[in-house]
């Protein structure tokens, strides 16, 4: 039998799911934290938008759609 586990992102969570996604981009684009560039212009820079959330939220609908709410 299957149990249903909830996972409920807080405020705190997303926050830091953000922090990581920036960290991320960083990273590949070579940026220090000392270039004093904002999320903002890293983002433009790269032509994305931030999306860990939308894509968390995409799969957490698609894994309840596969095996159902019970």
């Amino acid at each position: 039998m299957l149990q249903r586990h909830g996972w409920t992102l807080t405020k705190a969570d997303r926050s830091k799911l953000e922090a990581f996604e920036m960290w991320i981009w960083r990273r590949m684009e070579k940026i220090s934290w000392v270039d004093k560039k904002t999320n903002e212009k890293i983002l433009n820079m790269v032509q994305e938008h931030r999306k860990i959330l939308s894509t968390i939220w995409w799969h957490k609908q698609k894994w309840r759609r596969e095996f159902g709410e019970q």
